[in-house]
Formats: structure tokens, C-alpha cells, sequence
């Protein structure tokens, strides 16, 4: 059985320390775009390998959002996004079991999913920040045959969450690895970067290499370095095989 470790080095007596952020949102909606699911990847290895020599790793944060956003139907409101054909009662009821089973989808994927990879690799931690949003009442489908009710819009919070955690532990660590290509992190990485810390992004990418620029430029530039992981190597080499041991930290 292969057991999945960290490697520890020093340069110059000084063991580097590295902390990897996980923007999970982001990270589901680009796995989600390659036919993947968290609980098919080898985090534990993925982490080791994106670690360079020369690091010790110290931690994986990882953000997800810990609820769906409060939402109740508005008879008055609502009542006029019903589409043509179906009865106000139906819509509603429609709207409701779609709030509800993204509330139960969420509760499941911490306990069933977050929680699994937990205690697979133990290097990594998951900090529950923001909701996430839906709108039960959005209705979308190319045709009228295909037509849906409920849709996921996006969080809030996931993303502060992580970009306040990236500078206040600064003073904890020596290398930054961030993996997301959200431009909203900006701020956070320059102000990392002024504490003299370095930094890489890390990006999931369709394909197989080579090197494909997946960052926003601003973004790109403000990096001391890129990665991506393709989705050739997370349905390969990372693949999550039943039996793989956990990582530890140090």
C-alpha cells in the first residue's frame, strides 16, 4: 500500500514552511466541469506533489460553504416567475423541494465527502465560512422540454474566509499555495507578498499539458510561480484508490 508523505528538507539549517488554501468552491465548479467529484481524487497526493523541495508541509485549509442562504417563498413576489403552463401551487411546491434538497446535498457532502477526506489525510482541515446561494425560483432550460426550476448562483464569504485566514497566519509560514484563479484574491496575495512571503496559484485545467495560462494576468503577475493540475492526471495518476493512507503533517 502506497502511503503518501511529506517530505522534509532544509536550506541553510531553515526548514520552509508551506500552508495550502483550498478555495472549495471553486475547486467543485472546476471539477464538476471535468465529470469530477471531490471524493474521486487523491488529495493526500495532489497536496504532496504541488509541495516543492525545500517546504515542509504544515497544513491544507480547506473553505467550503457551511450552509445554503435563508430563503422562504413570496406568494407575491414568486407567483409572477411561474412559467407558462404550470399553476402557482406547483411552482411553489417545485421551488420548495429544490431548497430542500440542496440543504440536504450540502449537509451530506460535509458529513458523507468533507468528512472522509478529513480522516484520509489528515494534513488536510476544512473551515466551514459564508453560505452558499441558490434561487429556487430561477427558471432556466433551452426548451421547454428540458425546463428547470432552482439554480445555484454563487457564495458568500467562502472567499473572505480564506483570504483573512492567508494574512493573518502569515507570520506561521514561508510559501503560500493557493488553489484558485479567482481574481478576488488579489488583495489578500499582495498583502501576503508585502510580508515578504512567496506565493503560488494553482489552477485545475481541462486536458492534458502543456502549460496553459488559466490565471486571471493580474492575477499571473502578482504569483511567484504557477502550477495546474489536469484533468488527466486527476482521473490517472491522482485517481482515489479504496485503502490510501492518510498524510500526515508534521
Amino acid at each position: 500500500m502506497r502511503r503518501a508523505t511529506c517530505p522534509t528538507y532544509s536550506i541553510g539549517g531553515k526548514v520552509l514552511r508551506t500552508v495550502i488554501y483550498v478555495d472549495g468552491q471553486n475547486l467543485h465548479y472546476n471539477l464538476d466541469a471535468l465529470g469530477l467529484q471531490e471524493k474521486d481524487v487523491d488529495w493526500g497526493q495532489v497536496f504532496e506533489d504541488l509541495v516543492p523541495k525545500g517546504d515542509r508541509l504544515i497544513r491544507v485549509n480547506w473553505y467550503q460553504a457551511a450552509r445554503i442562504a435563508s430563503w422562504s417563498w413570496n406568494a407575491k413576489y414568486h407567483s409572477k416567475m411561474c412559467p407558462a403552463g404550470m399553476k402557482p401551487d406547483e411552482f411553489q411546491k417545485k421551488a420548495e423541494e429544490y431548497y430542500r434538497t440542496e440543504c440536504d446535498r450540502l449537509e451530506k457532502l460535509h458529513d458523507a465527502v468533507y468528512g472522509r477526506i478529513e480522516e484520509n489525510f489528515d494534513a488536510i482541515e476544512f473551515r466551514y465560512a459564508g453560505v452558499l446561494k441558490v434561487d429556487p425560483v430561477q427558471v432556466w432550460g433551452a426548451k421547454p422540454s428540458e425546463l428547470r426550476i432552482g439554480r445555484r448562483v454563487g457564495e458568500k464569504g467562502v472567499d473572505v474566509g480564506l483570504a483573512v485566514d492567508m494574512v493573518r497566519q502569515a507570520a506561521e509560514y514561508d510559501h503560500a499555495i493557493l488553489v484558485s484563479g479567482d481574481f478576488d484574491y488579489v488583495p489578500a496575495l499582495q498583502a501576503v507578498k508585502d510580508m515578504l512571503r512567496s506565493v503560488t496559484v494553482v489552477s485545475v485545467m481541462k486536458g492534458t499539458p502543456p502549460k496553459h495560462q488559466g490565471h486571471a494576468r493580474r492575477l499571473r503577475g502578482l504569483c511567484d510561480a504557477e502550477r495546474q493540475i489536469f484533468e488527466a492526471d486527476l482521473k490517472g495518476k491522482y485517481k482515489f484508490q479504496s485503502g490510501t493512507a492518510a498524510t500526515k503533517a508534521p
